[in-house]
């Protein structure tokens, strides 16, 4: 009976154990399987915007998403940063964490700081500009123009030592001035943004003396236009007046193959950064919309729908009858110039 007795719990005990070792894996594997890791690279990020310099640490406030989801900082990611002092070419790395893994290294401007036009005097015949001197940077570009809404000419470059210009035999009219600061990193140059525009009027009166005037308010900067061409079909568009659109202005003229995208829009990524400014969700995307997604994807949009997306606004065209029809289906080659 005894022997009968251990001879039944010792099988007992063998099932029991055979039963633990092919369940204990289970739980395991549904672990893995609740957790499975997504890849950074996988998301979409955006709001990587190019910054003014300050001489303290440039950081940035990505917006990462994994479809609908908004991915949260120091849950599902963390931020490093290289080189974000001084100015030249910044990275921003993205670190997965969490149920997100691997990194995302995004590089961004860091610009000399915009020129502030402290003054302009004008004397019998020349002008006097006067700015604040800009730290960080090498010198400073002054320009012209004679009309409110003609080309500004470059007039001179100076150092970073110069803080006034006088500009000699000024003629009759209306003249418009105004100044950015420069800096070379490594062979390439970084603009800051432009100083408000200021003008000074000479007029001649009997006697043939000059009679200066200064305008007491900035110029505001009219916004451009610019054709889009596709084909044989030419669209008139508005440009924004924001540093983006006038970023982009100056890559004008611009041909480039553009690729279809959810049966909406047709994008192109550009080969260099091109944000200025920050992002923002429009909510409503309008046939004929000019965005930029990113630092540098061009998307031309042909239809109007709702988006949770962010972009900066570039421009609009101005009548898009006919512009679905136009751009089709497929990848298209388009042509942006600055109207005349």
């Amino acid at each position: 009976m005894k022997f009968l007795w251990n001879k039944s719990l010792s099988i007992l005990l063998t099932t029991l154990l055979l039963i633990l070792t092919v369940i204990s894996p289970l739980p395991a594997l549904a672990s893995q399987q609740a957790f499975k890791s997504i890849k950074i690279t996988d998301t979409k990020i955006s709001q990587i915007v190019n910054k003014a310099y300050t001489g303290k640490r440039q950081t940035q406030k990505p917006v990462i998403m994994d479809g609908s989801y908004k991915l949260k900082p120091n849950t599902d990611y963390t931020l490093s940063y290289k080189n974000n002092v001084k100015i030249g070419l910044a990275s921003v790395i993205i670190m997965g964490k969490g149920k997100y893994s691997g990194t995302v290294r995004r590089t961004f401007q860091i610009n000399p700081a915009k020129t502030i036009l402290i003054d302009i005097v004008p004397n019998e015949s020349s002008v006097t500009l006067t700015w604040k001197k800009n730290t960080g940077s090498d010198g400073y570009q002054i320009y012209y123009a004679t009309e409110k809404k003609g080309k500004f000419v470059q007039l001179s470059d100076t150092d970073i030592t110069k803080t006034t210009y006088t500009v000699k035999n000024v003629k009759e009219g209306i003249w418009y001035y105004k100044i950015r600061a420069y800096k070379t990193v490594k062979e390439k140059t970084y603009y800051g943004k432009f100083s408000d525009v200021r003008s000074v009027e000479y007029r001649t009166d009997d006697s043939s003396l000059p009679s200066p005037t200064i305008s007491s308010q900035p110029e505001r900067d009219e916004r451009l236009t610019m054709n889009i061409t596709v084909g044989n079909k030419t669209f008139a568009a508005t440009l924004e007046n924001n540093d983006t659109a006038k970023a982009m202005a100056d890559q004008l003229p611009l041909t480039v193959n553009m690729s279809g995208l959810n049966g909406n829009e047709k994008y192109n990524y550009l080969s260099g950064n091109l944000r200025a400014d920050t992002s923002s969700c429009p909510g409503t995307i309008n046939e004929g919309d000019i965005m930029l997604y990113g630092d540098n994807c061009l998307v031309l949009f042909y239809k109007t729908f709702q988006t949770s997306y962010s972009y900066v606004r570039l421009g609009h065209i101005d009548n898009t009858t006919g512009l679905a029809e136009t751009v089709g289906s497929g990848s298209i080659q388009v042509t942006f110039t600055i109207s005349d």
